[in-house]
């Protein structure tokens, strides 16, 4: 997850960002107050109303080897509050992002603790503060464990944005298989295309690459795999230069991972001709 020397002060060298609550502390007048305004009144409406929605949780081992819990609540189907927790041999980092009823990033609460190795007692505990412009994504304030603000211009700033940043898109990536399963986007076309079959690229989401007889290679995203589409995905050696007819949808989908909303190709099964 790209974490930097930044976050190097108690935690294994790692930087999390976790909410803590507001309370009825003052905050400088600083650049961004119009965001910090509106990442309160978020922050408010959000707190109180998922006290009653069920949240859905994932579970995975992020790149450290450490385990990495992640919670979304839902309202009015947009994601609002996002709770990330890294656990580590002595302590554990919990950061919940905040967002817009447009699913803009307004607000993260960052809370780090340590533990003693005997007893398992918080020993120490410091709470970090982020505020976010919804409208242009950047990261316009930081409050330190003192609350004490840090200036932009210190290099350390755009380093944690950065890993803040990368936070939230590991925690929602364990949720976008199944918000792109759901997805009940209008669908702009549908159709087929025969071709030989040239492999499965990974990443974020598996593609399919397809080869027609003039030459031009088409690939396709995969959001599940049935039937002869699952066995290609396991094996795809195996299917490696045959051909293969391809059932596909256009649609709009909303990958995190691509930077929101994306027209995308997907596969949805193949047969062989």
């Amino acid at each position: 997850m790209g974490m930097s020397r930044a976050g190097v002060d108690g935690f294994g060298g790692r930087w999390r960002a976790g909410w803590a609550v507001w309370g009825l502390c003052a905050f400088p007048a600083l650049a961004g107050e119009e965001a910090i305004l509106t990442a309160r009144t978020v922050y408010a409406e959000v707190g109180g109303k998922v006290r009653g929605v069920k949240p859905e949780t994932r579970q995975a081992e992020d790149a450290n080897g450490y385990p990495l819990d992640a919670r979304i609540w839902k309202l009015a189907g947009v994601i609002r509050k996002l709770e990330t927790v890294v656990s580590e041999d002595h302590g554990a980092q919990t950061t919940e992002f905040y967002y817009t009823a447009e699913a803009g990033l307004v607000f993260a609460l960052q809370t780090t603790t340590t533990e003693r190795v005997d007893t398992g007692e918080v020993v120490n505990r410091r709470e970090e503060r982020f505020y976010w412009d919804a409208g242009t994504g950047d990261l316009v304030q930081w409050l330190d464990a003192d609350k004490q603000a840090v200036s932009p211009v210190d290099g350390e700033f755009g380093v944690r944005a950065a890993a803040l940043s990368d936070l939230e898109a590991e925690g929602l990536a364990l949720f976008a298989g199944d918000e792109l399963a759901a997805a009940k986007e209008k669908v702009i076309d549908r159709g087929t295309a025969t071709g030989v079959f040239e492999g499965i690229e990974e990443g974020d989401y598996f593609h399919l690459r397809l080869r027609l007889a003039d030459g031009e290679e088409l690939t396709y995203l995969i959001l599940r795999s049935e039937g002869l589409l699952d066995k290609v995905v396991e094996n795809p050696g195996r299917y490696a230069g045959k051909k293969l007819k391809v059932h596909w949808e256009e649609k709009v989908l909303d990958i995190p991972e691509a930077g929101g909303k994306q027209q995308m190709t997907v596969c949805v099964r193949v047969e062989q001709p």
